[in-house]
């Protein structure tokens, strides 16, 4: 399933029952524009894994201190909101180090001249006529030598930002969310659309964000996981060493207080007391009273009680 730019338009329309209310100088093409473009930015602000691309085959050039990232190395066009790492294409010739534009300047205070280690931070090097920047990643110390495919670039895509023209033609434009998402950005898009008309945008993005359809995709996307309830309690939870410098990991009144004691493999010459935990023949029992040569059974209920059988013990 797909959704494209003239859906999303739809749904701005529905929201408000036909034409959005528009500014002196702005079309209903603007607006609208307006509305999706700002459901989807709200959208992206979510690291979603769907949003996760790699681009290679990017080169170093000889004396050029950054990498156009307008395009991958195949002339594909990128829109880049965010690096998530730099990797060279060997990683035995140099390597690349993320960091922020403050620590990027520090470093070119230096100087380094190496062409086995740089740093690189995400920049905004120019604005175009659409009013998006085209993202580059500046680098240092500038390269020497020309290295062809050298890099490869792990990132999260951005919203690619729509204009009033693409509105108002086919508007066949795909938009860039899995289908567990497309209903969740319908949902903004409508609260857009709505919230313009009253100056109720905020509260209705609130609404939304606290509701079941965002919940659901964080879901599968794998950025939250489902309530499976209480965890059962594991050996590691019970068992400690049964002695005086470590009585063991659970101590009166702790976990419904029970004071449970790893004893280890069962021997007829020790004494037990009440909770105490023994392994036997591959099976793990509990002491119900204090005792001493009374062997653990399966069928003993006076002062054994199986605990964990076979398998399940080890």
């Amino acid at each position: 399933m797909t959704i494209t730019l003239a859906q999303l338009a739809g749904h701005a329309r529905l929201a408000v029952g036909g034409s959005p209310s528009t500014a002196p100088g702005v079309t209903e093409n603007d607006r609208i524009a307006e509305i999706v473009n700002g459901a989807g930015e709200h959208l992206f602000s979510r690291p979603w894994r769907w949003r996760e691309r790699t681009a290679g085959g990017f080169d170093l050039t000889a004396d050029q201190a950054f990498i156009n990232l307008a395009t991958d190395g195949s002339g594909a066009a990128m829109v880049i909101d965010e690096i998530i790492s730099v990797k060279p294409a060997d990683v035995l010739k140099f390597s690349f180090e993320m960091v922020t534009p403050a620590v990027f300047e520090e470093y070119k205070r230096t100087t380094v001249t190496t062409n086995l280690f740089y740093v690189a931070t995400l920049t905004r090097a120019k604005q175009t006529t659409s009013g998006l920047q085209d993202a580059r990643l500046d680098i240092y110390p500038t390269p020497t030598t020309t290295t062809d495919d050298a890099v490869f670039i792990r990132y999260r895509e951005g919203w690619p930002g729509y204009t009033s023209t693409q509105v108002g033609s086919t508007g066949a434009e795909v938009i860039p969310v899995p289908a567990n998402a497309e209903q969740l950005l319908i949902e903004y898009v409508r609260a857009f659309a709505e919230g313009s008309e009253d100056g109720t945008t905020q509260m209705r993005v609130v609404a939304v964000d606290g509701g079941t359809l965002l919940d659901q995709a964080l879901r599968k996307d794998g950025l939250s996981t489902n309530d499976q309830g209480a965890l059962p309690m594991s050996r590691s939870f019970f068992f400690g060493y049964g002695d005086s410098t470590h009585p063991g990991v659970n101590q009166p009144g702790v976990n419904g207080g029970l004071n449970l004691v790893w004893r280890g493999t069962y021997s007829t010459s020790n004494s037990y007391n009440k909770d105490d935990l023994v392994h036997l023949s591959g099976s793990v029992y509990i002491a119900l009273q204090p005792s001493t040569n009374q062997s653990p059974t399966v069928s003993d209920s006076v002062y054994w009680d199986l605990f964990l059988r076979g398998d399940a013990a080890s």
